[in-house]
């Protein structure tokens, strides 16, 4: 992923492994770009986090790193995304091979 986008990006996340690999592998350039829920784990966070990362700054290229349970949750917020016509781009991950998973997602973006 540190090659399928730039140093501006703005990551934003929820607690799990996909934070975690996240966090481990991924390189954050600038303050306020890594964006997570903290220790709270709510899941369904990340993609209505995302949209707001978004709306406050519409220049900005947003990803969304969320773990498969989170997504089932989020399925709402991207009709939602799609009808205010905010653009994110979302990797996700499996429980069970995450590095995998967002090396072959990031190399078909």
């Amino acid at each position: 992923m540190n090659k399928a986008f730039g140093p501006e990006t703005r990551y934003v996340t929820t607690i799990g492994l996909s934070q975690i690999a996240g966090a481990q592998l991924l390189h954050v350039h600038r303050p306020r770009h890594w964006i997570n829920c903290g220790q709270a784990g709510p899941l369904g966070w990340t993609i209505p986090a995302a949209l707001g990362v978004a709306k406050a700054d519409p220049d900005a290229q947003v990803v969304a790193l969320s773990g498969d349970y989170d997504f089932q949750f989020m399925i709402e917020e991207l009709a939602v995304g799609a009808q205010q016509t905010s653009t994110s781009r979302s990797a996700w991950s499996s429980r069970t091979s995450t590095r995998r998973s967002w090396a072959s997602t990031a190399s078909t973006m």
